[in-house]
């Protein structure tokens, strides 16, 4: 994906967005991390009752505008079917309890 696409979704106070090669190091390192990141998480509108409460990490994504389409329709189904699974492990661990 081309920088400029990137810098344009940089990560942001909500934890969403890009985070360049470089930025993101343990605390009390003297190294910085040689990763980038693309944060996300569950996809939800701006009128969201959550967002609207100013709940941490409930935001909406930031998305590359035309870059990279195959982010969101490959992320998206994936997330949803790793939050079922681990809803579904974490009722069977309730029964179990």
């Amino acid at each position: 994906m081309p920088e400029a696409a990137k810098a344009g979704i940089a990560v942001d106070r909500h934890q969403r967005g890009w985070m360049a090669q470089g930025l993101a190091n343990l605390e009390g390192s003297a190294t910085h991390d040689a990763k980038e990141v693309f944060f996300w998480g569950r996809d939800v509108d701006a009128d969201d009752e959550q967002v609207k409460a100013g709940l941490p990490l409930v935001h909406p994504n930031q998305w590359p505008d035309g870059a990279a389409p195959f982010l969101r329709t490959g992320i998206l189904p994936y997330y949803r079917a790793v939050m079922a699974l681990g809803l579904r492990i974490l009722e069977c661990l309730a029964i179990g309890l």
